[in-house]
């Protein structure tokens, strides 16, 4: 379970990094 969670919020950073690349772009 905790491994789980980890793991998602690994993911949701990446997400965050996108985002900001994004808004970097604009």
């Amino acid at each position: 379970f905790f491994f789980c969670f980890k793991k998602k919020k690994k993911k949701k950073k990446k997400k965050k990094k996108k985002k900001k690349e994004k808004k970097k772009k604009k």
